[in-house]
């Protein structure tokens, strides 16, 4: 629940206009002067997430051609990020089009409500804001400073699969120059007796900012610079404790040792036994010390 309030907190601290979900209309809050330079960026932006909404809504309804299953996490905030890159583009350009400095402060009578409580973690909120940071480098990797934003439009048909397309975006334009290698849905259903509840992507998106916490952001993403897919699952036993399990593959066995030196230290964490050769890391963790031991020694025996 802490989690969902200060995503809602950081959402409402930044947005002061946004579309409904089909995108045809826009909310702008009534406290706000229309003619303020920030609440007309701000309104700005809004029109560009309209028009990316409507897109969207077309899919889900049958009205377009690009309709896509569920994506996973990964792929989610890649698209996330594109989006966010493509709002805070237009921002921009409008901005210097029309002389306001793209950084317009709010009006001095509006106070930003949501802000974060003392239980967030900086972790969690750069993971949080990490789309609306690295978008943006994307878009103008992809259409150039001056470049019409119109060359977005064949990304959206094709979004990035991941967030490593976001942070290279060579490996988008020619998917050639890397080996993905992602990890099977059902990569944890034999481990155990019990199978996992939940299943999914992390994707660098996550494992950037994690690893920020002990490095500078830079370093964070060459140590991850090797990645080609992981996964995580999630198990719920009896007795009410839980545990997760990760696993990441690497182009080679070279980026798999580094990341495991890297990795950030936890007393309810195990970084099971690395294999000699292998392009694999797999991490434990447990809310029960006694799961914990009990899984590593059985994970570790079924490798």
């Amino acid at each position: 629940t802490d989690w969902i309030d200060t995503i809602a907190g950081i959402k409402i601290a930044r947005r002061v206009a946004m579309p409904d979900e089909s995108g045809e209309r826009i909310y702008l809050l009534d406290s706000v002067p229309i003619n303020h330079h920030y609440v007309r960026l701000e309104l700005v932006g809004a029109i560009a997430d309209a028009l990316l909404q409507q897109d969207d809504h077309r899919d889900r309804t049958g009205g377009g051609a690009n309709e896509q299953p569920r994506q996973n996490d990964d792929a989610r905030r890649a698209r996330d990020a594109l989006r966010q890159g493509i709002r805070t583009v237009t921002i921009y350009r409008y901005a210097r089009s029309r002389g306001i400095s793209p950084g317009a402060q709010p009006p001095a009578d509006f106070i930003l409500q949501g802000e974060d409580g003392p239980s967030t973690s900086i972790e969690f909120y750069n993971w949080q804001t990490l789309p609306g940071e690295v978008g943006p480098f994307f878009v103008d990797f992809l259409v150039g400073s001056t470049g019409p934003l119109s060359g977005t439009v064949p990304v959206l048909a094709r979004p990035p699969s991941t967030t490593m397309e976001i942070f290279r975006p060579r490996w988008y334009e020619d998917p050639a120059l890397w080996r993905e290698d992602p990890v099977p849905g059902d990569f944890a259903d034999d481990l155990i007796e019990i199978r996992p509840i939940l299943t999914d992507v992390l994707g660098i998106g996550s494992l950037v900012p994690w690893l920020a916490k002990l490095y500078p952001f830079d370093v964070a993403k060459t140590l991850v610079g090797g990645w080609v897919g992981d996964r995580w699952a999630l198990w719920q036993f009896p007795d009410g404790s839980s545990a997760l399990l990760l696993e990441i593959r690497w182009q080679d066995e070279e980026s798999a040792l580094q990341f495991l030196e890297a990795a950030p230290i936890h007393p309810s964490q195990h970084l099971l036994p690395h294999e000699t050769g292998s392009h694999r890391v797999r991490l434990l963790r447990s809310t029960s010390l006694s799961a914990l031991e009990q899984l590593t020694l059985t994970l570790s025996a079924n490798r």
